[in-house]
């Protein structure tokens, strides 16, 4: 509970549970001795933001926008 007051206190949206969730995957990979990123979580995307993530980007007011939005949606908006 800690870990997630702290980063939402940063912006982060999603529920202390989702947070839980990860702490928990990354701990079971720590204890199974392989590295965290082995270990495919449906909380995190290796292979760039979904396309729901996407679409709520460019319908959304920038300031309900992630951190990560400009980074995907500026080479998009070029096309």
């Amino acid at each position: 509970m800690q870990l997630w007051r702290e980063i939402q206190a940063q912006g982060y949206r999603h529920s202390s549970r989702t947070v839980s969730r990860l702490i928990t995957e990354w701990r079971r990979a720590s204890e199974a001795g392989r590295p965290p990123e082995i270990d495919l979580s449906p909380y995190t995307r290796g292979q760039g933001p979904s396309a729901r993530a996407v679409s709520f980007a460019v319908l959304s007011r920038p300031e309900t926008h992630s951190r990560l939005a400009p980074l995907y949606l500026e080479p998009w908006c070029q096309v």
